[in-house]
């Protein structure tokens, strides 16, 4: 009974909740009106995208924002450092006032890009003439200081300054130089006088007057521009043009530089350079001819060459009559008007002694005299000099050549002194060859203390600057450098490596170049100082501002301690930085890599103030201002200058439009509208 209740009350209940379950279901499955789900698919939801809209309308008017700043900040960047230009364009507190001229005219190059076309020309057609001014008056001048700059060098790099950033004005600044050079034949009479067309030079006995250098340098440079673009042809006539003027070293240059389907070309134009010193001669120009022969005639460049020259000229009519030029040069210059001057030069000397055998072979008549020349000057040589040109080539010895001549000196010497300086000069060669192994062999049969400690310095600092870059572990080289004995010299290993190490691992980069610090700042204040810690700064520049900063403030504070500072480089010229320090006979020489007289050759780098430019320019003007010096005051501000002015200025964003949809152009309750 119990059990036939329970179904039926169960049979119940169910009758009753399925109704419900069954609306309860419907309910929640009714389909979505037909507007609703249509609205849904094309947009999603409308209140999701408005508020993405906004969002990112936002965010673009937030990037604009900074991007205003950003250009606004520039802009007073940039009117800041205009200002600091102007007024070292209107300074006359440089005591050189060649450096100034040269100074300013770098300064309007700078302006003339933002702007300020006409004062910039006129800046640098005024610096043209001071500069020009000096180089006559250098030229007339018997006690020259060859320190400085050369005038025709000097004379180029102002007039380039006008054509870097407005090529425009070069036409004008050639129309000027043209009058300086006297172009008319009155005005060349009149200059003769006081600058002769071929003047004494020291080095090669004679050389082109400066007005003759100054255009031929300015037409070469410009050839090897077009080389540079591609164009050869336009080089070319560069070239011949040159040669109106004198034949110079970047004339040759420019030869070199011309591809192998050009060689006519080359081989026409040395002809016509050969045709050019001859008519004035002077010695300088025949060793640029001398720098060109080998290239021209595809010979070795190397001491005893001639006999290289000579088979070659036999069996080739175009090199033989290239050979003759050149001779017939050589001819007019120990012959003529000015042989007296070059008598006196030994560079000179050698280089016609070294041509004696192409004499024989292709001006057998006129041998006997250039052969009587060379004796007689070679006579007339101070005992020293005589030496020289007596034993040493004209041109290096092959590798081979000069191992062999070396080693057989020191095995026959009996005195000791002179066997170490040949395993040194040994030495010297393997390491500047990059035979490591067999160098270190040589030097250790140096006997000598002192010796054998600056050649064991050379070798490790060779090796460190050819492996740096290319070093599995910093560890290796670090120990390497800790093996160097002189502590200037370990300073400079220590910035080579950090300035590699700063590409993959800054912070041992940061050690390397705080060991260099602490080597550099106990030195005694010097130019040496100063260089090292103005290349330190430099370094950390690169990665670290904060540490430039401060290491630009100890190199301040060692320029500010001692006066001897290196020349400037407005109105010097530096080359190379390798010194050869030979015996007493000039026979056996050696590298030196540690020469303390270099850093008091070498210009300052004084790029650290151009990288801090844009980063930190405060810092860079406060180190700046608080130089001692006027003249590395003035440098400096001008790297501050071009490192914001030598970048393109930022343009302001255009204003952001908003990201709403544009407002319909139809009614509420259009058509179409729901």
């Amino acid at each position: 009974m119990d059990r036939a209740w329970s179904v039926l009350f169960c049979t119940l209940m169910l009758a009753l909740l399925l109704p419900m379950r069954t609306s309860y279901g419907l309910a929640f499955q009714q389909p979505k009106p037909e507007g609703i789900h249509q609205q849904e698919g094309a947009g999603g939801n409308p209140n999701r995208e408005k508020l993405e809209r906004e969002k990112l309308e936002r965010e673009e008017k937030e990037k604009a924002e900074i991007e205003r700043g950003e250009a606004q900040k520039e802009k007073m960047l940039r009117e800041r450092v205009l200002f600091i230009a102007d007024a070292l364009l209107e300074s006359n507190d440089l005591p050189d006032k060649l450096e100034s001229a040269c100074l300013k005219a770098a300064l309007a190059s700078l302006v003339c890009a933002s702007g300020q076309r006409e004062r910039a020309v006129e800046v640098v057609r005024k610096s043209l003439r001071e500069a020009f001014a000096y180089a006559v008056q250098r030229q007339t001048s018997k006690d020259s200081d060859r320190e400085r700059i050369m005038p025709e060098t000097l004379i180029v790099r102002v007039a380039e300054s006008a054509t870097k950033c407005d090529p425009s004005a070069r036409k004008l600044i050639e129309d000027d130089l043209a009058r300086m050079r006297a172009s008319n034949d009155q005005d060349e009479a009149k200059a003769v006088a006081a600058e002769p067309p071929v003047v004494e030079d020291k080095l090669w006995g004679t050389r082109p007057s400066t007005r003759r250098v100054a255009a031929a340098e300015l037409l070469a440079r410009g050839a090897l521009d077009e080389l540079k673009a591609g164009r050869a042809q336009d080089a070319a006539k560069l070239l011949s043009q040159s040669l109106k003027y004198c034949v110079v070293n970047p004339f040759i240059i420019a030869l070199t530089r011309m591809k192998s389907d050009q060689n006519p070309t080359v081989r026409l134009l040395y002809l016509q350079a050969e045709r050019q010193v001859q008519s004035m001669p002077s010695g300088e120009e025949i060793s640029v001819l001398n720098f060109g022969l080998a290239r021209v005639t595809d010979t070795s460049p190397f001491s005893g060459g001639s006999l290289q020259v000579m088979q070659k000229a036999s069996q080739d009519a175009q090199t033989k009559e290239v050979i003759e030029g050149f001779l017939d040069a050589i001819t007019a210059l120990v012959f003529g008007k000015d042989a007296t001057s070059v008598a006196k030069s030994v560079d000179s000397i050698r280089m016609v002694k070294d041509k004696l055998p192409l004499f024989e072979a292709f001006r057998p008549d006129t041998s006997p005299r250039v052969q009587s020349w060379v004796v007689k000057a070679i006579q007339a040589l101070a005992p020293p000099q005589q030496h020289i040109a007596e034993n040493i080539p004209s041109a290096p010895h092959s590798q081979t050549n000069e191992i062999s001549r070396i080693e057989e000196i020191a095995e026959k010497s009996g005195d000791a002194a002179e066997r170490d300086r040949a395993y040194a000069s040994l030495a010297s060669n393997y390491i500047d060859w990059g035979k490591f192994d067999k160098a270190s062999d040589a030097i250790s049969k140096i006997s000598g203390i002192d010796l054998k400690v600056e050649m064991q310095d050379s070798l490790r600092f060779n090796q460190i600057r050819l492996t740096v870059d290319k070093a599995e572990s910093y560890l290796e080289v670090g120990r390497l450098i800790e093996k160097i004995s002189s502590a200037p010299l370990r300073a400079r290993s220590y910035i080579r490596l950090g300035a590699s190490a700063s590409k993959k691992d800054r912070q041992y980069a940061n050690e390397s170049l705080q060991e260099a610090i602490t080597l550099s700042v106990r030195l005694d204040p010097s130019p040496m100082q100063s260089h090292l810690l103005l290349d330190v700064a430099a370094i950390y520049a690169n990665f670290d501002w904060t540490r430039a900063v401060e290491t630009l403030n100890y190199a301040v504070k060692s320029l500010n301690k001692h006066d001897n500072h290196p020349p400037s480089p407005w109105v010097s010229e530096y080359h190379s930085t390798t010194m050869v320090k030979f015996d007493d006979k000039f026979s056996l020489g050696r590298t030196v890599v540690d020469d303390p007289e270099e850093y008091n050759r070498k210009p300052y780098d004084l790029s650290v103030f151009r990288k801090l430019a844009r980063v930190d320019f405060d810092g860079g003007q406060l180190a700046a201002a608080t130089l001692a010096s006027k003249s590395l005051m003035a440098s400096a501000k001008y790297e501050l200058c071009a490192g914001v002015l030598l970048v393109q200025p930022t343009k302001e964003p255009a204003t952001i439009q908003s990201a709403e949809p544009p407002p319909s152009s139809k009614r509420p309750g259009s058509a179409g509208e729901r």
